[in-house]
């Protein structure tokens, strides 16, 4: 476990490490595929790095996503019942989408989880309250630091965002709305 420390917030991240298995069954997979020209240790090293940077990527999203929570949690903010309102069905609308691309309906959904649409709309306004806590964190970090976004960056993050997620950049901004 790595301790990290950031304006006086504190996180504990574990350490992730590739292990030779995982290089090992990458490798195996490359193995039949048109690949430069390297040796079987070169490519097994390029594998460990790729891994390894892969991870190092991960673990950096942890932490930061750790100690803005802490940030959120000290905040003097209590989210209003409107904004409770739209978060919590932005999520749902959200939940929507990717059952829709599994070709899965939201009835389907929450009779398999043994829950109703109305449950999960209130389990999501609950969670709604932390998004928002974090959300202000954000903006008055921002703010406190001078930190601004282009409209480029803003169109870069959106692509990503629309990549991970599996959607086309309209479904994202109805979303947004």
């Amino acid at each position: 476990t790595m301790e990290f420390q950031y304006k006086g917030l504190t996180a504990e991240l574990e350490k992730l490490c590739v292990t030779e298995e995982e290089i090992d069954r990458n490798v195996e997979r490359l193995k039949g595929q048109e690949l430069p020209d390297m040796s079987a240790e070169e490519l097994r090293e390029n594998v460990a790095a790729a891994l390894q940077a892969h991870y190092d990527e991960r673990a950096e999203e942890e932490l930061l996503d750790k100690l803005i929570r802490q940030a959120a949690q000290t905040l003097d903010f209590t989210p209003n019942e409107a904004a409770l309102d739209d978060a919590a069905q932005a999520q749902m609308e959200l939940l929507k989408n990717h059952l829709a691309q599994r070709e899965l309906s939201l009835e389907a959904y929450c009779e398999f989880m043994s829950t109703s649409e109305e449950q999960l709309l209130e389990d999501m306004r609950m969670d709604s309250v932390q998004l928002l806590r974090v959300q202000e964190a954000i903006d008055r970090i921002a703010a406190l630091e001078n930190i601004s976004v282009s409209e480029d960056e803003l169109g870069e993050a959106s692509e990503e965002i629309c990549y991970r997620n599996q959607l086309k950049l309209d479904e994202l901004n109805e979303q947004e709305q």
